[in-house]
């Protein structure tokens, strides 16, 4: 287990109006046992002997955090005082991985029995009410579990605040730039290759101690035996190296130390893009930041739903999706049909939590409501609060209940239920890896009430395939060689029926994916939202994040980020940090796409620029995405010339 602590002087139960000697700061001052209470003489002690056992468990702890498993954090970090309660006291701390993550913010010597709110990255995350002797406690996990909030938000690098009766009273960054002293924790990541095929692997990892003592550490395997640059926000990061024989080097760097194997470290690396340099070619590219369940990383997920309605007989319809990326992100989706013009109001847990304005469309009355995550731009609504498992309801204006139920995916334990005789076909969305590949899903209710589901795929590699349902693994499909045409089919059947797998899940509505044993995943397709076509080649699924290269002398960095949807939806945005102010012209393929505009921002100067293939071209604030992106170099420039480039190339 890994342990890190506060100084020992923070546990002290330190009573809330006590009289002190003004010759030491506050923070330094001893309890007198002699004048505390019963209660507190007893709390001191328990409090003594705590530190006590924390102090070895720190000791022992120094080995297992030295050896941390590769995608993998383990964090801590003080919260300062930030308002006029001075003896406040509050720690952040979270662990992260693939399988979990938990985040955990604690406060103690508050304002007894008064109401709190955790703000995280100017959101607020959770609220309660302090107890009788002044502590707060709120607790994330994913996956979520009794006892703890749902983690689905990322609190790294983030400012964490906590607020008592709405006045701030401590704050702090937790685990990235910024930092209080005494913040302490490890963090390890690998990351992907940029050349497709190649054997190079990385791992980059950062250490931080109570003292202050910084290390980060980059080691390279099966690399090109050539000099190597490792680029930390698009900037070269010490001296560069020769990867021995076997194609193996290990990057040092300690921000206090001048051991000639360390170099120093002059930069803080978490959440920066790294990359690995070659004759100017990226061999591997990624984000310094380790994948968090929940925060940054969640299985790929998606399903619809149809609200049942409350009116009698039923009128309109009402649809509702949840997806969850990769990467972590969510987005949450209602819609209603073919009702009357007006607005409603959305429900949650019978919390408001926004207006579904109906009105005349091409198709007839429509209105929705979409919540997301991550990147929310003004105007749009975000997503705070867990739908999952909770009830829905959708009201008029007049209080008329139109809409109600339970939000469940439908793809657990049970078999499909009865319905009357139906039978359709959509054709599976790939994902662009095998761009030859052609797969079908069919679905039937037979007329004696039985279900029939049917997965068949073509012109594939030969062998094994998992076929996903709402992520979970339902069968394996397997395809060889028939009639000159590599292919393969698994048929579902509920009840049971000999020769067919037993359908105890219902796929309508629900994320099926066609995954090969490498784990990639050649068809995800929302099943029920209808047919779907084969991407063009360049319009496949793909998310590539990556800073462009500062020339010599340029000052600041610039990240591009470049995305396609599964619709085919592209979006290109360029973030510049701590660059001069002023105008920047933004080439792609060296043709002049638009005007990249930095303003001083509180302490620091920002600039973006985004390009998207929805926009509309008559609209000047809005910039069109038709020219190509990959293989095509973007560069930065003013009148002074060239600052920043690089080729976003597909991993």
């Amino acid at each position: 287990m890994n342990t890190l602590i506060q100084p020992l002087r923070s546990s002290y139960p330190i009573a809330k109006h006590r009289s002190v000697s003004p010759s030491l700061p506050a923070e330094y001052r001893r309890p007198n046992i002699a004048k505390a209470s019963r209660r507190h003489r007893l709390s001191l002690l328990a409090a003594l002997a705590l530190s006590a056992l924390a102090l070895s468990a720190l000791a022992l702890s120094a080995f297992p955090l030295a050896n941390a498993s590769a995608n993998s954090a383990s964090l801590r970090a003080p919260l300062t005082v930030s308002g006029s309660d001075l003896d406040a006291r509050g720690t952040a701390s979270g662990s992260f991985s693939r399988r979990n993550s938990t985040f955990t913010v604690t406060a103690s010597r508050l304002d007894p029995a008064q109401p709190f709110q955790v703000v995280i990255g100017g959101v607020v995350r959770g609220s309660g009410v302090t107890t009788r002797s002044g502590a707060a406690l709120v607790r994330f996990r994913s996956p979520a579990t009794r006892g703890f909030s749902r983690l689905d938000f990322e609190p790294r690098g983030e400012v964490v605040e906590l607020l008592v009766n709405g006045a701030s009273v401590l704050s702090g960054v937790f685990a990235g730039p910024g930092d209080a002293p005494r913040s302490a924790g490890v963090e390890t990541t690998s990351l992907p290759s940029s050349i497709p095929g190649s054997r190079t692997r990385t791992t980059v990892r950062h250490t931080l101690t109570p003292s202050g003592v910084a290390n980060f550490t980059v080691t390279v395997t099966r690399a090109p035996v050539a000099p190597t640059t490792l680029m930390v926000n698009g900037r070269p990061l010490g001296s560069p190296q020769t990867p021995n024989a076997a194609g193996n080097l290990t990057f040092r760097f300690r921000n206090s130390s001048t051991l000639p194997r360390f170099q120093p470290l002059e930069v803080d690396p978490r959440g920066a893009q790294i990359d690995l340099l070659q004759d100017g070619t990226s061999l591997l590219s990624g984000e310094m930041r380790s994948p968090g369940n929940g925060a940054n990383f969640a299985p790929r997920s998606s399903f619809l739903i149809r609200l049942p309605s409350a009116l009698d007989p039923a009128i309109g319809y009402a649809k509702i999706r949840w997806s969850s990326d990769e990467r972590g992100r969510r987005v949450f989706y209602v819609e209603i049909e073919e009702v009357p013009l007006g607005n409603y109001t959305l429900l949650v847990d019978g919390i408001e939590r926004g207006t579904l304005r109906v009105r005349d469309t091409d198709s007839g009355p429509e209105g929705e409501l979409e919540f997301r995550t991550h990147d929310i731009d003004p105007g749009e609504l975000h997503l705070t609060f867990d739908p999952v498992g909770a009830n829905l309801t959708i009201l008029d204006s007049s209080g008329t209940t139109w809409f109600s139920g339970l939000f469940v995916p439908s793809s657990g334990g049970t078999r499909p239920s009865g319905g009357t005789p139906v039978r359709f076909t959509e054709r599976m969305t790939s994902t662009g890896a095998d761009r030859d590949a052609y797969g079908e899903a069919h679905y039937e209710i037979e007329r004696d009430g039985a279900h029939y589901f049917e997965v068949e795929i073509e012109d594939v590699a030969a062998g094994n395939y998992s076929i996903r349902v709402g992520g979970i693994h339902r069968a394996t499909l397997r395809a060889f060689l028939q009639d000159d045409t590599i292919e393969g089919e698994v048929e579902f059947r509920s009840p049971g029926e000999r020769g067919k797998v037993t359908m105890n899940f219902d796929p309508r509505g629900q994320l099926i994916e066609i995954v090969d044993t490498n784990g990639t995943i050649l068809f995800s397709h929302l099943f029920g939202s209808g047919s779907a076509t084969n991407p063009t080649p360049g319009n496949e699924r793909l998310y590539l994040r990556a800073a462009l290269f500062a020339q010599p002398g340029a000052i600041g960095s610039v990240r591009a980020t470049f995305e396609i949807d599964d619709d085919g939806y592209s979006e290109l945005e360029l973030e510049a940090y701590d660059i001069p102010v002023g105008s920047y012209e933004v080439a792609v393929g060296g043709i002049v796409r638009g005007t990249l505009i930095v303003v001083q921002r509180r302490n620091r100067t920002e600039g973006e620029i985004e390009f998207d293939s929805d926009a509309d071209d008559d609209d000047d604030d809005e910039l069109l995405l038709d020219f190509p992106v990959l293989d095509q170099k973007i560069t930065i420039s003013d009148s002074s010339g060239l600052h920043f480039s690089r080729t976003l190339t597909r991993p």
